[in-house]
């Protein structure tokens, strides 16, 4: 036979939903679940690996393959359901820098163009008269 255990009038059960979490319990897995969400970079090997990762509801992690140069992000609802997104690294080209003119050299071009034009019209004066 089965000994049953008789409570005190003030012992609440654990196991009961209806009473709130103690809030000890509570910060526990609050700060269990900031750990899983700032947790350094997790590697994974393919999207198998990636699918298989688990994510719990309302988070997002990145999965980085150890074997390409690939990425994951996987994503889970409030409900649970996550999805994988993969993406691939792609070194980033730098733009070469634009190469501007000097003020004295575009000063010196615009003289030397007002020279021209001056000695083109002059000389078409001269044609006409």
């Amino acid at each position: 036979m089965q000994a049953l255990k008789l409570r005190h009038k003030g012992e609440r059960n654990m196991f009961n939903t209806m009473y709130p979490m103690p809030p000890m319990q509570a910060m526990q897995q609050q700060s269990y679940q900031a750990m899983q969400q700032t947790s350094g970079i997790q590697y994974v090997n393919g999207m198998e690996s990636a699918n298989a990762y688990k994510v719990y509801p309302n988070q997002q992690v990145m999965l980085m393959d150890s074997q390409m140069p690939r990425f994951y992000i996987k994503t889970a609802d409030a409900s649970g359901f996550a999805t994988v997104k993969a993406y691939d690294f792609v070194e980033a080209k730098q733009d070469k820098p634009e190469e501007y003119v000097k003020r004295s050299e575009f000063d010196e071009l615009k003289n030397y163009l007002s020279t021209v034009l001056q000695n083109s019209l002059t000389s078409e004066n001269k044609g006409v008269e």
